[in-house]
């Protein structure tokens, strides 16, 4: 059974205020850091943005963007126990 969390109005408007807060931050500082293990596949930091912007983002832009950002570093090491191509591991 899927339960919904009530929110009463006052909890409604910060929510809605910590989502801005943190949307605005996402341009200038990589949050992740904070949001993610410190070594981490691609995918998790765009599903992390997808779910903190509740936005889809097209893989290939985001990828492009936080490559060109030069705040990943590939550590040379790929996520193991996968049936498809292992994906590389970052921090």
């Amino acid at each position: 059974m899927n339960k919904q969390l009530q929110l009463n109005f006052d909890d409604k408007q910060l929510l809605k205020r910590a989502q801005a807060t943190l949307n605005r931050g996402l341009n200038h500082e990589p949050i992740e850091y904070y949001l993610l293990d410190r070594r981490f596949i691609l995918p998790e930091m765009h599903s992390l943005y997808e779910r903190l912007l509740d936005t889809k983002l097209n893989r290939g832009n985001f990828s492009r963007k936080m490559f060109s950002l030069a705040i990943l570093n590939k550590l040379g090491e790929v996520q193991s126990g996968g049936a498809h191509k292992m994906p590389d591991l970052y921090e």
